[in-house]
């Protein structure tokens, strides 16, 4: 290994194991594990120094898929560059303690599926739903899970409509909300059976630890 990264292990070891994080295989990325979703932080590496970028962000898990995203949140600093082991190294703590700070901050902010709903409803008012599909999703599966319906009807509403311009990942996006809008028909409890099985699949695909969607739905459940 590299001295710059085996000084970005040992950093990001010392700061985020105590809270729970755990590195994900021998990468440069730290999961904290909500269960029904992830914070991720990433010491991304460059193509063109040696250094590293740190990004810290939500991923929700009921977005069914094998890779990690920043749903909620990216880039927090710029490139630190490796010019000396002592220098590095103080730019690697000063990464690590930004990453404490953020990951703190992102489990008050989101301690709920309500607070993800408020998240969305807010942010949508300002995004075109074609433009950007996600954040219309995650409004959706958010707002029918904290009971508001009427919500979460105008956001599958609103992204349901193929576009002429679709890519492959639009197109299984739109068949997703198709689905999850008829889910809503069968109840609260039902709908939350569907999201929680489709977390489960998402946790394994991810290779996190298996939770029983039962145990996934008591954690929806939980209220402010």
């Amino acid at each position: 290994m590299l001295e710059h990264s085996k000084i970005i292990q040992a950093v990001a070891r010392e700061a985020l194991y105590p809270l729970g994080l755990r590195q994900q295989g021998r990468s440069r990325t730290w999961l904290d594990d909500r269960l029904w979703w992830l914070v991720v932080v990433e010491f991304q590496p460059s193509d063109w120094a040696r250094g590293t970028y740190l990004n810290v962000g939500a991923c929700w898990l009921w977005n069914v898929k094998d890779y990690l995203s920043f749903d909620v949140g990216f880039r927090l600093e710029g490139f630190i560059k490796f010019d000396s082991a002592s220098g590095f190294e103080a730019g690697a703590q000063q990464c690590a303690a930004r990453a404490v700070a953020e990951v703190l901050s992102l489990r008050a902010r989101f301690a709920t599926v309500s607070a993800v709903a408020s998240h969305y409803i807010k942010e949508c008012e300002q995004i075109e739903p074609n433009r950007s599909v996600w954040p219309w999703f995650h409004r959706g599966i958010s707002c029918a899970l904290s009971g508001q319906v009427g919500e979460a009807e105008r956001s599958w509403e609103a992204i349901a409509t193929p576009q002429a311009n679709d890519y492959d990942w639009m197109t299984q996006a739109r068949r997703d909300v198709a689905t999850l809008a008829l889910a809503t028909q069968n109840g609260l409890q039902a709908f939350k059976g569907e999201v929680a099985s489709r977390i489960a699949q998402a946790r394994g695909l991810l290779k996190l630890s298996h939770l029983d969607a039962s145990v996934i739905a008591a954690e929806l459940d939980k209220r402010p």
